[in-house]
């Protein structure tokens, strides 16, 4: 069996921005996928966010290979983000409300501006998350569902076609080989666990591998 090791680095860029960089074989597709997320217009719009993250930089060697530079939270901005949407999780299911529609576009943050133009909300957002002075909230309850408040979290079961409400792209597989329920506060905690796990894999395994050194 074929050990895949990860090639990463973590740096800062010329604006102090927290960026990570990937080692590519210009030989493969992942190479030319970067290439062309790089050229897209579309997806190099500050602040705007379409759910792939695309390159910042892509730094070619004279040998086969390049560096590819993409953009990332710290870890202390992850780790505030981490705990506010916990908590908030934990409220909501301390009252037994279960969202049901957990993803990126259903998360708050307390950043203002005047200014509604992507190009600077972008750049306010950043600096807002790199002071440390960010908080994040769920909201948007439209799909969510109240018990009474002596349900139990680890009993409860709903019927599992009401898990196919939500359009997310991160919700867990609680329903896929056929279940007939579901329990709909775990599958909250999944879909953000998944949440977490799509968005700030390469933050935590710095982080982890940073602790085994």
């Amino acid at each position: 069996m074929r050990c895949c090791q990860i090639r990463l680095a973590w740096a800062q860029d010329s604006n102090h921005r927290d960026v990570v960089i990937k080692l590519t074989n210009r030989d493969f597709d992942e190479y030319r996928i970067y290439s062309a997320l790089l050229q897209c217009e579309e997806l190099q719009m500050p602040g705007k966010c379409l759910g792939v993250l695309a390159p910042v930089a892509i730094l070619d060697t004279p040998h086969n290979y390049s560096f590819i530079v993409m953009p990332m939270f710290n870890v202390a901005q992850i780790i505030r983000f981490m705990r506010c949407t916990l908590q908030g999780l934990a409220v909501l299911h301390a009252h037994r409300i279960a969202h049901r529609d957990i993803h990126q576009s259903n998360i708050l943050t307390d950043c203002y501006s005047q200014e509604t133009e992507d190009a600077y909300m972008g750049p306010a957002h950043a600096e807002h998350r790199r002071a440390g002075e960010a908080s994040y909230c769920l909201y948007d309850f439209n799909l969510s569902i109240q018990l009474p408040l002596d349900a139990s979290l680890l009993e409860c079961r709903r019927l599992a076609k009401e898990a196919t409400i939500t359009q997310s792209a991160i919700q867990p597989n609680d329903i896929i080989l056929g279940e007939h329920v579901y329990n709909p506060f775990a599958f909250d905690v999944g879909c953000l666990g998944n949440l977490f796990r799509v968005h700030f894999w390469v933050s935590i395994f710095s982080l982890i591998s940073s602790r085994t050194l």
